[in-house]
């Protein structure tokens, strides 16, 4: 059993200076943890958005549409669309039906918390994550899979490039995906 203090991820790996299995705080202060977050988040991202697109329920769906708004119409309120912004992705985990998806989801928090507070600062980003996850939900409604992991993965590398415009990214950090040509050279 993985015990958790508030605020902290339990790694399973190790991370290059920490070892395997011990908690680290979840602070926006460690650009590399926004980076390790929104690594998980492509790879994770999309197949829960294609999950939720076979399996949602009109609930679950109505409920996405409501945050989708929500996080771009809190207008000053950093808090409000944070928490619409966690909110809208832990029920996109929970559209998935998948308990494990969602506890890693869950477990992931604390880190997602931090990389919200951080992501939204950005000039005009709770407009534009608004908009990804009006496309994210618009493509789960329709019951299309494979639109709904793009909508997904677009937004997440979005994420990735405005933060490394903002310079809130590690500096060896890139916003191509690992598996592109220019990831090797």
């Amino acid at each position: 059993m993985v015990e958790k203090e508030p605020d902290m991820t339990t790694w399973a790996g190790s991370p290059p200076d920490e070892p395997a299995g011990t908690s680290v705080p979840a602070d926006p202060r460690r650009p590399e943890l926004l980076r390790y977050f929104l690594e998980t988040s492509e790879v994770m991202g999309p197949t829960m958005a294609a999950l939720a697109a076979r399996r949602a329920s009109h609930e679950e769906i109505r409920r996405m549409w409501t945050l989708s708004i929500q996080v771009e119409t809190a207008d000053d309120d950093m808090e409000a669309s944070v928490r619409s912004e966690l909110a809208f992705h832990q029920e996109l985990a929970q559209a998935t039906h998948n308990p494990i998806l969602l506890s890693t989801y869950l477990t992931l928090l604390p880190v997602a918390t931090a990389c919200a507070r951080v992501s939204l600062r950005v000039a005009g980003a709770p407009r534009r994550s608004g908009y990804w996850h009006r496309q994210i939900s618009q493509a789960i409604e329709s019951g299309d899979p494979q639109r709904a992991a793009n909508a997904m993965c677009l937004h997440v590398r979005q994420l990735l490039a405005e933060l490394g415009q903002a310079e809130l990214l590690a500096s060896t950090d890139t916003t191509d995906p690992p598996w592109s040509d220019d990831a090797a050279n």
